[in-house]
């Protein structure tokens, strides 16, 4: 079961629709699998993506923000009980929202796993129904976190008998794709990048994945180093789409400050595309300034052989180690930012064996096969 936000699979990315997809892609070799989630423009209610794999959509009213988004998670709960209830399964695997949980053991007497993907606060559509979000975690078989950062604080959230929990990390699979370098060159010209240090961002153009730091810090390096450019990859908002609010026109006036010519902003791009910039990028920088439980972007730059430049915060330190993938800075200090950056252009070398060693380890750990065959384990163990 997926969120009441997005359709899976979703045209509009998100992390969490992502998992479900990848990972119920590689469980339908195996088993009949059920996708639910909310359904999207131009989708059918009933999609049958192999003889194993059916994606069951259900309308969802959006009843607007505050406390609607309350009634619209509750009415999309309902959707799904119901459909949960005619389809009969023997585990039901449950993302970010438990709420249904002690309901449907009681309804069908399945099993129920749930999956965390981010702190409590984001297993409830509302501060309002925490307890009811609780008592969830506190029924299913196992809870599964993505990081041993979510694992910790969401034993603080348990009463000490609580259940199973199983840090199992996110994967990707670009590596699966191969890149035809000719296409690196045709990108470099056609943005002006011919000899440049390209250094990349991808995810949401939001406060707190630091934009703003980063961009503080590329000023920084534009006075000692000429040969440097920056690219922007996503939206200006969530989930795919344009959003201009106040921080999204502040970076885009800070973009025009610093020159186009040496700040690219690309907004959401196709998948063509974000392999392009993965790799023709030199160094991929993630300037987190929350406590960010396991992003998939810097998983994404290590599968392209890519070092990456982060913040030491949430889940990222037990992704990115410093030194040998990659290089942890404070979060909010452009001046430490900087310096690691300017640390990686000025030595190719690092770069290559960095590269090399991130590549390594998502080959051999965060790839979505692996994560599979762990959630199958659960399953098999309830």
């Amino acid at each position: 079961m997926g969120t009441e936000y997005l359709p899976i699979p979703s045209p509009k990315g998100g992390a969490i629709e992502k998992w479900i997809f990848e990972v119920s892609k590689s469980l339908s070799k195996r088993h009949e699998v059920f996708v639910i989630s909310p359904i999207g423009k131009g989708l059918p209610n009933i999609e049958v993506f192999n003889d194993n794999l059916i994606f069951w959509r259900t309308p969802i009213i959006n009843f607007g923000k505050k406390i609607g988004s309350v009634v619209t998670a509750y009415e999309y709960f309902f959707r799904v009980a119901l459909a949960i209830k005619k389809i009969a399964p023997e585990v039901v695997h449950f993302h970010a929202r438990p709420h249904l949980i002690p309901l449907i053991k009681k309804m069908i007497g399945c099993s129920c796993i749930v999956s965390a993907h981010s702190d409590i606060s984001g297993l409830s559509p509302s501060r309002f129904d925490r307890k009811i979000a609780l008592n969830g975690l506190m029924s299913a078989s196992f809870i599964h976190v993505v990081s041993n950062f979510i694992k910790k604080t969401i034993k603080g959230e348990l009463a000490e008998e609580h259940p199973p929990i199983r840090t199992i990390y996110n994967g990707v699979d670009y590596f699966r794709y191969t890149y035809e370098k000719d296409l690196d060159s045709l990108f470099r010209s056609r943005f002006g990048m011919d000899s440049k240090t390209v250094i990349l961002f991808v995810g949401r153009i939001e406060a707190e994945k630091g934009i703003h730091t980063l961009l503080d810090a590329f000023e920084l390096l534009m006075r000692s180093k000429e040969d440097l450019a920056l690219v922007l990859v996503g939206p200006l908002g969530g989930f795919g789409y344009e959003k201009l609010g106040s921080y999204q026109t502040w970076i885009r006036e800070r973009i025009r400050f610093l020159g186009r010519d040496r700040v690219l902003a690309t907004g959401a791009v196709s998948e063509e595309e974000l392999i392009a910039f993965y790799s023709l990028a030199d160094i991929f920088v993630y300037p987190s300034v929350f406590q960010d439980p396991s992003p998939m972007a810097p998983l994404e730059a290590m599968s392209f052989g890519k070092p990456v430049v982060t913040s030491s915060v949430g889940g990222i330190p037990e992704l990115v180690e410093n030194q040998r993938t990659g290089l942890l800075v404070s979060p909010s200090n452009p001046y430490e930012l900087a310096n690691a950056i300017m640390t990686l252009a000025q030595d190719p070398a690092k770069r290559i064996s960095m590269g090399r060693e991130g590549r390594r380890k998502v080959l051999e750990r965060f790839n979505w096969k692996t994560v599979a065959q762990e959630i199958e384990k659960l399953y098999f163990a309830c």
